[in-house]
């Protein structure tokens, strides 16, 4: 062997029984978790509450006081959907029973509706009508713009919280209706 490899190996062995040391203490224990306190006013019974949603109603139909005199047929009736926003204050009266009084804002909506009437001799044919005498077959166009404003007073059952969820039942259901008439 060389001298260079009897130098190295000699190394090596001397080396082998020295690894690298590790303390015994393991650092610091992690802190303890921070608790918030709760804020000071947000425990009590009375809350606030503030919603957005849109409004789609449906039309269930149009009528005039001229229906009864001739044969209209209404051929178009839409109602186009709008914003709404409201606020409201409440109070749990205990852990699943609560009330409130929200007001509620509904901007603007559009309605139209279009009907068609015969003419005197009972056709659309405005030629027929006109030799004949009679009164000309046409049309109506309605239009108006829709906003309101809604109070409600409110009773809720909560079912629990789970997962910061809490699902409740409403007694009463109260669908506002808005009747059109010509």
């Amino acid at each position: 062997m060389g001298q260079t490899r009897k130098t190295l190996l000699a190394t090596v062995l001397a080396m082998a029984p020295v690894t690298v040391a590790h303390a015994a203490d393991l650092g610091l224990p992690p802190p303890p978790p921070i608790v918030e306190a709760p804020c000071v006013g947000c425990t009590g019974p009375i809350y606030l509450r503030g919603f957005i949603g849109a409004a789609n109603p449906v039309v269930d139909g149009i009528s005039s006081e001229l229906y009864r005199y001739n044969d209209f047929t209404v051929v178009h009736e839409d109602i186009k959907s709008s914003p709404l926003f409201g606020v409201g204050v409440g109070y749990q009266f205990n852990k699943w029973l609560r009330f409130d009084m929200t007001g509620e804002y509904r901007g603007k909506s559009l309605f139209i509706a279009q009907d068609k009437y015969p003419g005197g001799n009972g056709t659309y044919n405005r030629a027929s009508n006109s030799n004949q005498g009679q009164f000309l077959p046409g049309t109506n166009e309605y239009t108006a713009d829709i906003e309101s404003w809604v109070g409600l007073w409110n009773a809720y059952a909560d079912l629990g919280t789970y997962f910061c969820f809490t699902p409740y039942v409403a007694p009463v259901s109260v669908s506002p209706r808005s009747p059109c008439s010509a």
